[in-house]
């Protein structure tokens, strides 16, 4: 049973980590494009 889990779970694992570092890849690169990452830092 494990063996069979195991490799499942870390493959799920590695596909959500790179999922969520190529999101938020992707809002920083808009962020800088727009120039909002400045008005941003003054709202709060």
């Amino acid at each position: 049973m494990c063996s069979i889990e195991r490799p499942y779970l870390e493959a799920m694992n590695r596909e959500w980590t790179e999922w969520i570092l190529n999101i938020l890849k992707r809002e920083l690169t808009m962020f800088e494009k727009r120039g909002e990452r400045r008005e941003f830092y003054k709202e709060t």
